[in-house]
């Protein structure tokens, strides 16, 4: 369940200074593409949710492209799918999904990084969790076998639904970074999935070790500011961090468990500078992606 009443969705552009030599040297790297990301959002099933999982869509894409990564290197689903905006790929089916996951699986490399975004409602089922697509539903022991054939040693999993905790066991493994919404006996009735997102915009001022960069647990430590605002000491929702691959979230900031350090040091892009990559590499995957044939 998902209950939120008002959702910021603005952004605004970001903009770095570089060496000459930082640009040249990202040049010389961008022989082909090596980092991608999978944003899915709904089905919402109200109109007004509809609204707000667009919103989140919307957004991460526009932070994704404005840390370099190229159309070409987003999978776009949404629940409307071309009819939200010409540039999604689908709409958010289970069947879409499933293929987007085999076509990573197929292109990506050992030292590529693969961001996923889910947004959409969750609960609890025959000792797993579930989340529902339009065409069906997703469970969590799916999920970790979708991911499992991804070469990328450096996987990011944003999982927003109710219960998401419950996919940690699932989903967890060496090199993955996954951030949830709740634990598992939990349901998400705060602007999470916004806060997460919008940690990466410039006027957050989220950067709290003030590198000039947003890491994932910077954005996670974020996150919890919704339900803080919410519930105060009466906490109901607790977001989980794991990224030691031991398959156990923890909540909270640092220390966490043994989780955090991976998170701190992963980000967005270049290391949390805007990607660059050759016309040429942006081309190869561009033919790559048209066997992937999505609704």
């Amino acid at each position: 369940m998902f209950r939120i009443s008002s959702i910021a969705v603005g952004f605004v552009l970001v903009t770095y200074s570089f060496s000459v030599r930082d640009v040249e040297a990202r040049a010389d790297e961008g022989g082909r593409v090596t980092h991608f990301a999978l944003i899915s959002t709904g089905p919402a099933f109200n109109e007004h949710l509809e609204m707000l999982y667009w919103g989140v869509n919307e957004t991460m894409y526009r932070v994704l492209r404005n840390y370099g990564y190229p159309h070409e290197a987003i999978i776009q689903l949404s629940e409307r799918g071309r009819n939200d905006s010409r540039r999604v790929d689908g709409r958010s089916s289970l069947e879409n999904f499933r293929s987007a996951f085999r076509h990573l699986a197929k292109i990506t490399q050992p030292d590529d990084h693969v961001m996923i975004l889910l947004v959409g409602h969750g609960a609890p089922a025959n000792g797993d969790f579930i989340t529902p697509f339009i065409d069906g539903e997703l469970s969590a022991t799916e999920l970790g076998e979708l991911v499992e054939p991804i070469q990328a040693k450096n996987v990011t999993l944003i999982l927003h639904p109710c219960f998401s905790g419950g996919f940690i066991p699932k989903v967890s493994g060496p090199g993955r970074v996954v951030v949830t919404s709740t634990n598992d006996k939990e349901v998400n009735a705060v602007p999470w999935a916004e806060a997460f997102v919008q940690a990466f915009a410039p006027e957050s001022k989220k950067d709290t070790d003030s590198d000039g960069r947003v890491s994932i647990l910077e954005a996670y430590v974020a996150s919890l500011r919704p339900g803080k605002d919410r519930y105060g000491s009466d906490l109901r929702e607790h977001p989980l961090l794991d990224d030691n691959g031991d398959g156990v979230g923890h909540f909270g900031g640092l220390p966490l468990g043994g989780d955090g350090s991976a998170a701190r040091k992963r980000f967005l892009g270049d290391q949390g500078r805007p990607l660059q990559f050759e016309e040429s590499a942006i081309e190869q995957l561009r033919q790559s992606n048209s066997t992937m044939l999505l609704k």
